[in-house]
Order: structure tokens, then C-alpha cells, then sequence
């Protein structure tokens, strides 16, 4: 082989792979310059003008909401007790009335009773 042909078969190759990889790279630049501007777009929707970085200022947000949780659940275990030691000395007090009632002569004009 002479070296006239070795350049001419590696030209023409050389043709052959930029005809065969032309439309993958163009179609790659095209989806990186997509990608590109979705990231854009994210990032623009994500930042903010806060000095704290968007992940640090949420988790101290969950953390201030889940204390919050923590508390009215505290306060409802609160109204729960309350609530009950309420309905205990209402059933005191009907007892007591009912004893009351009974212990009580009945008025012979007393109509209500009836």
C-alpha cells in the first residue's frame, strides 16, 4: 500500500464517522442546551434572596413546625385530662343530687315530681 492510499481511505472514513456522528452530536447539544435551561428555570423558581441555603432554611422550618406539633399535642393530652376529670365530677354531682333527692320528703302539691 502507498500512502496516497492510506490518506484517501482515512479522508473518506473520516467522512463517514462525522456523517454517521453529525446528528448524535447536534441532537446531544441540543438536549444539553434543553437541559440547560430547565435548570434555569429551576433554579429561578427555587432561589431566594434569604442568605440561607433553600435545604437549610426548610429543615429548620420542619423542625420549628414538628416542635409546634409536639406542643398541641401536649396541649390536647392537657384538654383531654381536663375533660375527663370534668365528666368524673359530673357523675359525682348527679350521684350527689340523686342522693339528695332521695333523702329529700316529696311535697304532696308539688306536681313536678310527678
Amino acid at each position: 500500500m502507498n500512502w496516497e492510499n492510506i490518506i484517501v481511505q482515512a479522508v473518506a472514513s473520516a467522512g463517514v464517522i462525522s456523517a454517521a456522528l453529525l446528528p448524535v452530536l447536534v441532537s446531544t447539544r441540543r438536549k444539553a442546551s434543553s437541559a440547560a435551561k430547565d435548570a434555569s428555570a429551576a433554579r429561578s423558581q427555587v432561589q431566594n434572596s434569604h442568605t440561607k441555603n433553600f435545604r437549610d432554611d426548610h429543615d429548620d422550618k420542619h423542625t420549628a413546625v414538628m416542635s409546634a406539633i409536639a406542643r398541641v399535642e401536649s396541649d390536647i393530652r392537657g384538654v383531654r385530662r381536663d375533660v375527663g376529670r370534668l365528666a368524673d365530677a359530673d357523675v359525682r354531682h348527679e350521684q350527689r343530687i340523686h342522693d339528695l333527692e332521695q333523702t329529700q320528703p316529696r311535697n304532696p302539691t308539688d306536681r313536678s315530681a310527678q
